[in-house]
Order: structure tokens, then C-alpha cells, then sequence
């Protein structure tokens, strides 16, 4: 486990209550400010929406100037405009999606206090 999955743990449990704004800095200041950036882009504002997408940076095709002023920043990009995210800005996001999504495994047990099976994380 790397020093910021450490970091992250103790937030990971009231995360989830995390929207927008709130979700946004926290994504800037423990993962990174592109990967935070990448995620508000996308109005992508709290962890649920963010456990649904299947492909964070799949938006990158899309060709606009608010979207190329970030894609510069998060990818190389060649002569034909083809391009690839930078492998350490996919790791981060990568990790920090993998983390969230073990961490909000789902319960296997019953849970006889709200009488349906949940989330560790409340989803």
C-alpha cells in the first residue's frame, strides 16, 4: 500500500458523504491536482458517481478547448492528435478508484438493521 492509500484511510468511511466541492479538493490535496481536476471536469461529484463510470478518461475524445487545455496537462499528446494518458496520472486514479472499490465492497450478511443487504461504505 503506497503512503497516500495510508493517508487516504482514515477518510475513507466519511468519504462518501463527500460532494462537489468538498470532493473535489479532497481528490486535489490526496491524489493528485490534474486527477482532481480530471474528475470535476466531468462533474463526476462524489464517490457513487465516480464507482459507476467505467472509463474516467474516456471524455478525452472528445474534442474541446476546456477539455484540450486539461488533456495537455494529463496526456501526451503527438503531431496527429493522438494522445495517451500519462502513466502516473492513470495509476493514481486507477489506485484511488481500486481502494474505494474494496473499501466499499459490498456485505454479503444481511444487514437486519436496515433489513437489506448494504455497503460498507452506505450504498
Amino acid at each position: 500500500m503506497s503512503s497516500w492509500e495510508q493517508d487516504l484511510l482514515p477518510f475513507l468511511d466519511e468519504l462518501p458523504t463527500y460532494s462537489d466541492a468538498v470532493f473535489y479538493n479532497f481528490v486535489k490535496n490526496y491524489v493528485g491536482v490534474i486527477e482532481g481536476d480530471i474528475i470535476e471536469i466531468q462533474r463526476i461529484k462524489n464517490v457513487r458517481i465516480l464507482l459507476q463510470i467505467s472509463d474516467v478518461f474516456s471524455f478525452f475524445q472528445i474534442n474541446n478547448k476546456d477539455i484540450f487545455k486539461l488533456k495537455e496537462r494529463a496526456c501526451f499528446i503527438d503531431d496527429n492528435s493522438n494522445y495517451i494518458v500519462r502513466p502516473g496520472i492513470r495509476s493514481d486514479i486507477e489506485q484511488f478508484i481500486e481502494l474505494l472499490k474494496n473499501h466499499c465492497k459490498p456485505i454479503t450478511e444481511p444487514n437486519y438493521a436496515q433489513g437489506e443487504n448494504s455497503c460498507m461504505c452506505g450504498f
